[in-house]
């Protein structure tokens, strides 16, 4: 995601947090929240064309196994048609036409179920070691020969980018909970704490502070 491109200032912060619980208080906290939640359901579409473009590919990928002659020729045609549909998903998407992808991506799906059925039961059977991961959607391979390895307790559960993606899900569902039960604001007047000098004196608006405190709080 990069680096943050609001601006911080602990001092603005500081006097947001002081200022008391009042109803124009509220209103900033909640714009800024329908904001921070439109723009992560905006990074979880994203990565759900991803994961489903990733999934796409595993199951296109054939291990090295014996194939009934007469149906390897199809399984070729059909392994190649998926690349094409990939493809076309991923740059459908790079345009910002996501529905267009995403309907682009489920044409796959029909193919990927002919080719395991024209692989014979051996390759329905035998057991998968590469799996797309659901939550941030890393490529995960597995040791076959650990009967407990699993995608949820693979190593990649630890690291930043699975633990980032799972707080941003996290924040998803307590934003989108906050949103359907939250009611009007009691009304109600109130100022800010009485201003302190501070070092600078140019300081960020009292909404920034806002900013500030949805984003990154200590």
């Amino acid at each position: 995601m990069g680096p943050c491109n609001k601006e911080h200032c602990e001092y603005t912060k500081f006097r947001f947090e002081k200022w008391e619980d009042c109803a124009e208080k509220r209103a900033v906290v909640d714009k800024y929240s329908r904001e921070l939640l439109s723009f992560l359901e905006y990074l979880e579409t994203q990565l759900a064309h991803k994961i489903r473009r990733g999934k796409a590919r595993v199951s296109a990928e054939i291990p090295d196994i014996e194939i009934p002659p007469q149906n390897k020729e199809q399984i070729d045609e059909l392994k190649g048609r998926i690349h094409g549909i990939v493809k076309e998903a991923e740059e459908l998407a790079e345009k910002g036409r996501i529905a267009e992808s995403e309907k682009r991506m489920g044409q796959a799906e029909p193919l990927n179920y002919k080719i395991r059925e024209l692989s014979g039961e051996k390759y329905m059977m035998m057991t998968r070691t590469e799996f797309v991961c659901d939550v941030c959607g890393v490529l995960v391979t597995l040791n076959e020969n650990d009967p407990k390895a699993n995608v949820e307790n693979h190593e990649h559960a630890r690291g930043k980018q699975h633990q980032g993606w799972a707080k941003i899900r996290e924040t998803i569902s307590i934003l989108r909970e906050k949103s359907l039960s939250s009611g009007p604001p009691p009304s109600s007047t109130s100022s800010l704490p009485p201003k302190e000098t501070p070092a600078s004196d140019e300081l960020p608006t009292l909404k920034s502070a806002g900013v500030a405190s949805l984003y990154h709080t200590t």
